[in-house]
């Protein structure tokens, strides 16, 4: 009888696939959408102060510049919504690019997604073992964290 569960602990055992750091990437890549793209962006202005955007009210009264170099940086800027330019000022949400010039849009998270996906999973895996994710992300994160904790 102890020959026949040693057997089925191995067979437990063997059907246990650990997940791969390429697996856990492709999963994060399948579960992540737009609004938790967002959320997870927006939870760390520190490290995404590059990427985020601020509702545009706020994005241009802590603007301690003059009127013309905020026209000039819409002017020259782009709105991500038509893809067009100027830059849109009756959009909701803004950012300067790295050339300091202004990026418009109302959907925010579908330009995290879209455009920062990899830099957004690059954070989860730096951070997997110190960070709380939002829920969706943190099943992902255990699973890989038990995985990897299963040892013969």
């Amino acid at each position: 009888m102890k020959n026949n569960r040693n057997k089925k602990m191995k067979s437990i055992k063997a059907s246990v696939v650990r997940m791969s750091e390429d697996d856990f990437r492709t999963a994060l890549e399948e579960t992540l959408t737009s609004e938790l793209c967002k959320d997870i962006v927006e939870d760390d202005w520190d490290r995404f102060y590059e990427i985020i955007f601020e509702d545009l009210e706020s994005f241009c009264n802590e603007r301690g510049e003059n009127p013309w170099e905020v026209l000039r940086s819409f002017w020259y800027g782009e709105d991500l919504d038509t893809e067009s330019d100027p830059a849109n000022p009756m959009r909701e949400y803004a950012r300067f690019n790295s050339y300091g010039n202004v990026e418009t849009t109302d959907y925010p998270e579908d330009i995290y997604y879209s455009n920062h996906l990899d830099e957004i999973i690059d954070y989860i895996v730096e951070k997997v073992e110190y960070k709380e994710f939002p829920d969706e992300i943190q099943e992902i994160i255990d699973q890989y964290l038990n995985f990897g904790d299963m040892e013969d």
